[in-house]
């Protein structure tokens, strides 16, 4: 089933959050930094609160990446940032992510694993004032730009432009959890003012086979204001 995205929605679903949440809540974020994390690669500090660490461009970008799994680490991303390679992070995200209204641009996923996106999920941090643009192929489970899933995750002031291909048809494996910006969301997650536009006007589609959404495709227990799809 395609599903394409055309029409502005502010709630979810009613049928989307009565899922039974045994069956589709997210997987838990990795709770500390991969092997590869080494904080003294970033240039700069203030990020803030006491000065931690900006974000210039793609290698500070991996770094985040590899180093997310830390609490309570704040970052703020100082430019626009366009990346130059597939991006790929199976890795969880428990700081404080600051855009400062900049954009990571031309986000290539490919979606081979569960949790897929900028993060693979969010567990007790917060992303804001952040522009997201780029696609993912072969979505399985827990798929969106911003975040495979998030659980007691803030996340306010996103913009997202977006295509998401699943493979639908693959009954043996099945596509589940699958959004714009986040696959799913639980465990008294707040969600602010995320927009979702198509990636190229008119030609926009998120697709799966289960829990599919424009903006979130499964969400419970969950705090939503002003989330839409257009």
């Amino acid at each position: 089933m395609k599903i394409v995205s055309r029409k502005t929605y502010t709630v979810i679903t009613s049928a989307t959050l009565l899922l039974a949440s045994a069956l589709l809540a997210p997987a838990p974020a990795k709770a500390s930094p991969n092997s590869l994390c080494a904080f003294e690669e970033f240039a700069t500090g203030d990020g803030s609160e006491l000065n931690p660490y900006s974000v210039a461009d793609e290698a500070d970008l991996s770094e985040v990446a590899d180093c997310g799994g830390v609490p309570n680490v704040y970052y703020k991303q100082t430019s626009d940032i366009s990346l130059t390679s597939e991006w790929i992070n199976q890795n969880g995200f428990s700081g404080i992510y600051d855009g400062d209204y900049h954009t990571i641009s031309n986000i290539q996923i490919n979606g081979a694993n569960s949790g897929n996106g900028l993060f693979e999920a969010i567990q007790n941090g917060e992303i804001k004032k952040l522009n997201l643009s780029g696609s993912i192929s072969n979505a399985i489970t827990n798929t969106g730009l911003i975040a495979g899933s998030a659980l007691n995750a803030t996340i306010s002031e996103v913009n997202v432009k977006v295509d998401i291909n699943a493979p639908s048809n693959n009954l043996t494996e099945p596509s589940m959890n699958i959004g714009g910006a986040l696959g799913a969301v639980s465990s008294g997650s707040d969600l602010v003012n995320i927009l979702v536009e198509p990636l190229v006007l008119g030609e926009s589609s998120v697709e799966g086979n289960t829990s599919v959404g424009g903006v979130v495709g499964y969400a419970y227990d969950t705090n939503l204001v002003n989330i839409r799809s257009v």
